[in-house]
C-alpha cells in the first residue's frame, strides 16, 4: 500500500518484514524533510498513548526515513488531493458516548502535551538525535 496523494512532501508506504507490517515514512521534498524533521524532535521529547511514535529513524541525505508499527484502521478525514473521504468520521460520531469520551480525552491529553510552554515547534534539531536502528528489508 503506498500513500502518495496527500501533498505533505512526504511518501508513506506499507512493509511487510517476518509477518510484521510497517508503515514507512520518508521525505520527497523540503517541505516533507521539515515536517520529519520536527516529527523526530516532537517524538524525542513526547509520550502519550494517543501519539505512535516511530519505532527506529533512519537518517539520510534527504532527511530522515521514519518507519512505525502498522496499525490498522479507518483515518476520520481521509483528505488527499484528489478529494476527501469521511465515512470514518461517520462511524466514529456512532459509536456510544462513553467510547467516545474516551478517544477524545486521549486526543486532548496529547494536544495539552505539545502545546506551548510544555513543548515548543521552534526548538531545532536534527535526525542525528533520533533513534536509529537498521530494519531488513527497508533499504
Amino acid at each position: 500500500m503506498v500513500f502518495d496523494a496527500q501533498d505533505s512532501g512526504c511518501l508513506s508506504y506499507g512493509v511487510e518484514e517476518a509477518g510484521r507490517r510497517w508503515l514507512v515514512k520518508t521525505a520527497t521534498t523540503a517541505k516533507g524533510r521539515a515536517s520529519l524533521d520536527r516529527a523526530c524532535t516532537v517524538h524525542a521529547a513526547i509520550r502519550r498513548p494517543a501519539i505512535v511514535g516511530p519505532t527506529w529513524t533512519v537518517p539520510g541525505e534527504a532527511g530522515p526515513t521514519l518507519i512505525y508499527p502498522w496499525y490498522d484502521g479507518s483515518l476520520l478525514n481521509h483528505a488527499t488531493v484528489h478529494g476527501t473521504d469521511r465515512a470514518g468520521l461517520t462511524r466514529f460520531q456512532r459509536l456510544p458516548v462513553p467510547q467516545v469520551e474516551e478517544a477524545l480525552d486521549a486526543i486532548l491529553d496529547a494536544h495539552l502535551a505539545i502545546m506551548p510552554p510544555a513543548w515548543s515547534l521552534s526548538t531545532s534539531t536534527t535526525a542525528a538525535s533520533c533513534t536509529t536502528s537498521p530494519l531488513a528489508g527497508c533499504g
